[in-house]
């Protein structure tokens, strides 16, 4: 507001219908907007000054705008509607701040424009006679007749840029044939461009502007961008977004390598357990040392051979005093058990291989001490979105020079991490 509108806030006031909040331009406003009053002295002002509002978290160019300009002429007023056209402002009346004050807007859609331009401006007459809907729905022909660009990345099956694949592109990837559908819907046209690299990730500064692929829309290079990305607060304030055709997470996914397969010979062991094999050997040795006293023999390597035998469930025939004999059958019933769960283990490893161990979490991330094998835009994005990581930090260089690379590298390398 111009500091000498107080009239113009009384006036408001009076209505008891809103709540208005004046304030200069220069300071941010972070509550959201459902209208704008913009009271400058001339255009030259209303230019400098309307900068700062499309700067600020809280700007809304779907509100309804009121803009009174004290010192206004034709050729002023086709310099405020223009610049509100690159905004992508629709909704907006121009008042000349005199005693006979008339209302002025434009129609960005009027004859099948479809937001890109405007013939003439529309004259309301005075503002005192005014008594028709000032903010109509001014989109009557939708999007009719309507030509967007699309910038896309090349992300199969996504999107398909055809000079980057082989063969002729013969059908449409997924996001292009969703815009495609929709425009046979509302009836518009859409032209695919292949321009942006989808490794990159768009970044938004303070002041909402956007470095990246993003900052095509604001340049109004492009009319709609596909891709995924990351999602962060800066961004969806600075950016419309039509999405829901994908499922989104609010996180970040670790990727490690998946865990292959246990080499076969490990089967040999893995069937019990380490503390099981333990206690067998104890088992074995103390029945080993109890059978040798009982038979009374020296030669404890061959009462440890027939005990070993009897555990494969090899038969022998060992004469000696029954009482002795009570004894080893104690010790050829415990080996058929043993054997037996041993052979259905190794049969249920055999019809269901056992895999390496996975990790599975950050904790095994830090315990195991994997490197991490991140993209360079992904750096770039992580060390300005959060300030906290190093450019030049302990990261894997060879390749993970792009996210490809990188998952590539993933998939092969053990004790390396990425992000997606």
């Amino acid at each position: 507001m111009d500091p000498d509108s107080e009239e113009i806030l009384k006036a408001v006031h009076s209505t008891k219908k809103f709540t208005v909040l004046s304030r200069q331009a220069t300071h941010q406003m972070f509550m959201p907007n459902i209208g704008y009053l913009i009271s400058s002295e001339d255009v030259i002002s209303f230019t400098e000054y309307f900068e700062y509002l499309i700067r600020e978290p809280a700007w809304n160019p779907y509100a309804k705008f009121l803009i009174v300009i004290k010192s206004l002429g034709d050729v002023d007023m086709r310099i405020i509607f223009d610049e509100l056209l690159k905004q992508h402002v629709n909704n907006a009346l121009i008042v000349n701040g005199t005693e006979d004050a008339n209302l002025y807007t434009y129609n960005p859609f009027d004859k099948y424009a479809c937001g890109r331009y405007y013939d003439t401006v529309i004259s309301y007459g005075l503002c005192s006679q005014a008594t028709n809907n000032l903010y109509p729905n001014k989109l009557i022909t939708g999007l009719q007749k309507c030509n967007f660009t699309a910038s896309l990345a090349h992300r199969p099956p996504l999107s398909i840029d055809p000079l980057k694949i082989k063969e002729e592109k013969k059908i449409l990837a997924t996001e292009e044939y969703i815009i495609t559908l929709l425009g046979e819907v509302e009836r518009f046209t859409v032209n695919f461009n292949y321009s942006y690299n989808g490794d990159l990730f768009s970044t938004v500064a303070p002041n909402m502007t956007a470095f990246g692929p993003m900052e095509m829309l604001q340049k109004n290079e492009c009319d709609i961008i596909f891709g995924g990305m990351m999602m962060v607060t800066s961004r969806a304030e600075a950016f419309t977004y039509l999405c829901g055709y994908h499922d989104y997470g609010d996180d970040l996914v670790f990727a490690v390598k998946r865990s292959s397969l246990v080499p076969i010979w490990k089967y040999i062991y893995l069937e019990f357990e380490l503390d099981v094999w333990a206690v067998l050997l104890v088992i074995f040795l103390v029945y080993s040392i109890i059978a040798a006293i009982l038979l009374r023999t020296k030669d404890g390597g061959d009462i440890v051979l027939r005990l070993l035998d009897n555990l494969l469930l090899h038969g022998r025939d060992t004469r000696t005093r029954f009482s002795v004999k009570c004894i080893l059958i104690t010790w050829v019933w415990f080996s058929y058990l043993i054997n037996t769960f041993y052979q259905s283990s190794l049969f249920s490893l055999t019809t269901q291989p056992s895999l390496d161990f996975q990790v599975s979490d950050e904790d095994d991330i830090m315990k195991y001490d994997f490197q991490p094998c991140f993209s360079h835009a992904l750096r770039k994005y992580l060390f300005t979105e959060t300030n906290k990581l190093s450019k030049t930090g302990n990261f894997r260089n060879e390749g993970c020079e792009t996210t490809l690379q990188a998952m590539d590298t993933i998939s092969k390398t053990a004790n390396v991490f990425t992000l997606n």
